[in-house]
């Protein structure tokens, strides 16, 4: 998918993200600015310890506190030390907010994830390609991902400079020794910039002057075309509209096929229903797949996905299935995991919350 425009409205402390390709809402995304985003990088106050989970409580910032997971982390953590670790996900009314150990810093073009081992990995550059990048990077420490968009064809002039803009971040967050915020993260805005491939005369329409900098210091090297500042930019009609769909529970399709959707701490369920279609199960369900990933983007639906497909597909139909969820959420603004059909034939799916 490639984005075609994206508007970005500020109203007091909040920001909307509305995202479209060819000129179609396929994302709306949220930012309190009074909550670090996450991937911000903070040197952690452990205050309790769960041996027996491998799992900690840490004060990230004054006042507020979060959830670890310390199994791919550090050993030997205790009551009253400090850990490195970013921000996954902000919490709800439900659960505290959940960190990771240790860093991993993300751009357009590449990821850097902390190892003690050198690696350069690419599944769609040469292996000469990748000779020349190491060369002129300097790389010798961690484990870098381009991702998908770098291949061949690409400028490794970009490429180099996110790396070295890495390099830098990453030299920052290690000799940085005071508790608190080492490195903020990146604005959902951010993410849709990064996470998508952009449409030439792609442009991007903020009311915010503040937003507004902040994307144009992007703008060459994530090669973003149109970036325009209008303080008259109002999108409360688009917000109360977007308010309406997610007040739905019933979404009729073209083909007369109905999506039921229904949310529980965190768990999200999608009936599909064909009272009076003539087709069979496969047919149906392949019909409604983009529907779906339509509704679970827009909607922003996060952690456990489950579908509930018209039933009687056999085990190859059910694979085609999950073949084509895969192929749809590949680029997705958050890592997304299509798990399968379960015994009781529910599709299962885990979408990260971010």
């Amino acid at each position: 998918m490639q984005l075609s425009r994206v508007l970005v409205y500020q109203t007091g402390e909040t920001v909307y993200s509305f995202a479209y390709a060819n000129d179609k809402l396929v994302y709306v995304l949220q930012d309190d600015l009074n909550e670090p985003a996450t991937e911000s990088v903070f040197n952690a106050r452990v205050s309790r310890v769960n041996h027996k989970s491998c799992s900690a409580f840490v004060e990230y910032l004054p006042g507020l506190s979060g959830w670890i997971n310390l199994k791919a982390g550090k050993t030997g953590v205790q009551n009253g030390s400090n850990i490195i670790c970013q921000l996954a996900w902000h919490g709800d009314t439900h659960k505290q907010a959940k960190l990771r150990p240790g860093v991993q810093l993300a751009g357009k073009y590449v990821v850097w994830l902390e190892d003690d081992k050198f690696a350069l990995q690419s599944k769609k550059l040469s292996e000469a390609k990748k000779e020349e990048l190491i060369s002129r990077t300097e790389l010798n420490h961690g484990r870098w991902i381009l991702r998908s968009l770098v291949n061949d064809e690409s400028d490794l002039s970009l490429v180099i400079n996110e790396i070295d803009m890495i390099k830098e971040q990453i030299q920052v967050i290690k000799a940085s020794n005071n508790l608190g915020l080492i490195s903020a993260g990146k604005r959902n805005y951010l993410k849709l910039l990064r996470s998508f491939r952009l449409e030439s005369g792609f442009e991007f329409i903020t009311n915010s002057e503040t937003i507004y900098d902040e994307i144009r210091y992007w703008q060459d090297l994530w090669q973003i075309d149109v970036i325009s500042f209008d303080p008259k930019l109002n999108l409360t009609s688009n917000i109360d509209e977007y308010s309406q769909l997610l007040n739905q529970s019933i979404i009729t399709l073209a083909n007369g096929a109905t999506l039921a959707l229904a949310s529980l701490h965190g768990i999200h369920v999608i009936d599909v229903n064909s009272v009076s279609l003539d087709m069979n199960a496969f047919t149906l369900n392949n019909a409604v797949i983009e529907q779906i990933y339509q509704q679970i983007c827009l909607r922003n639906l996060l952690g456990i996905i489950l579908i509930d497909f018209v039933k009687n597909m056999n085990q190859e139909e059910q694979g085609r299935i999950t073949t084509k969820l895969n192929k749809l959420f590949a680029g997705d603004v958050t890592s997304t995991k299509i798990l399968g059909f379960s015994h009781a034939g529910l599709c299962e799916i885990i979408r990260n919350k971010f």
